[in-house]
């Protein structure tokens, strides 16, 4: 079973999410291009900041990593498409093209890339 993680700032109060990108797993996210560029900019402009990634695995246990309650990560802002923003502009990841499953929900969709 694979297990999706996400990127937590606590000191920020935000989030990345992987769940539309081409990697969310652990194994995933470290071979796969763009999402590992993603994250190695994300730390480097936020040095310093309490950043942890969790897995839906963690969320469902008992041993709760973070300072912040379960409850509180849905008021965290998610700043995934930011962050694709900030890379694409720098010239870090190239070719974005959102690929929607449904014609009829438009919120149906993953980001792929031409260098995936």
């Amino acid at each position: 079973m694979s297990v999706n993680c996400s990127l937590i700032n606590e000191s920020k109060k935000e989030w990345i999410s992987f769940h539309k990108l081409p990697a969310s797993t652990r194994g995933e996210i470290i071979r796969n291009g763009v999402s590992s560029r993603i994250v190695t900019l994300y730390l480097m402009e936020n040095q310093g900041d309490r950043i942890r990634f969790i897995s839906d695995e963690i969320y469902d246990s008992e041993c709760w990593p973070l300072d912040v309650s379960r409850e509180e990560l849905f008021d965290f802002k998610e700043v995934t498409l930011a962050w694709l923003d900030k890379a694409e502009g720098e010239g870090f990841i190239s070719g974005r093209w959102k690929d929607t499953l449904s014609e009829w929900e438009q919120d149906l969709y993953y980001w792929r890339f031409n260098e995936e």
